[in-house]
């Protein structure tokens, strides 16, 4: 009952699916994650990635990297790519929210 009250009172999730236009929306959001897939048109997510850690008004937003390249054996191996820690597609939603709630308390820790 406690997630769905607290879903509730949380602003709706933002996609987005071209690099340059994530940034922009992640700096006019300032959100508290990032999921970010590996494959993307253009650039991949690592370089995504790298332009979110190296803006001073973003880098401490905590991104987990979301791919088809693993397996979930390897993504729950707790490997990370480019630091930051990924979760296998397809994804289902247990393992999504399992996989943001390990990120957060942790990432909670170096703000």
């Amino acid at each position: 009952m406690n997630r769905i009250i607290e879903a509730d009172l949380l602003p709706p999730p933002v996609e987005e699916n071209e690099p340059a236009t994530a940034h922009q929306t992640a700096q006019r959001l300032k959100p508290d994650l990032i999921l970010l897939d590996i494959a993307m048109p253009e650039i991949d997510g690592g370089e995504v990635a790298a332009w979110i850690e190296s803006d001073p008004t973003l880098h401490r937003t905590p991104i987990v990297f979301l791919t088809a390249l693993v397996t979930r054996a390897e993504a729950r191996s707790g490997l990370q790519i480019d630091g930051h820690p990924f979760l296998a597609k397809p994804i289902s939603i247990p393992e999504l929210v399992a996989g943001i709630e390990r990120t957060l308390p942790a990432h909670a820790a170096f703000r």
